[in-house]
């Protein structure tokens, strides 16, 4: 777990990309599922997750971004997870 109000930054301008929603669970507005990254060269999520960080880069506040995309992400994330999980078998 991560409180990210430790960091001594406005939290509208804190953005946590992180594949156990447990660590921003103190802030989940401020928080964006990922999957893990391990050594993968096939891996595309950040550049998958473009459009959303360009749009982020142009607001005032991430946390309502943030909100506004976590559906999206949510979806990714478990469809992500479930790839990763069959490609293992």
């Amino acid at each position: 777990m991560k409180d990210l109000s430790r960091m001594g930054r406005k939290m509208s301008e804190i953005l946590l990309l992180d594949n156990s929603p447990l660590s921003y669970s103190l802030q989940p507005d401020n928080g964006v599922p990922c999957t893990s990254y391990i050594n993968d060269a096939s891996d595309t999520e950040l550049k998958d997750i473009q459009p959303f960080l360009i749009e982020l880069s142009k607001c005032d506040d991430v946390r309502k971004h943030t909100r506004k995309w976590k559906r999206h992400f949510n979806v990714m994330y478990r469809n992500r997870s479930k790839e990763k999980a069959e490609s293992k078998k």
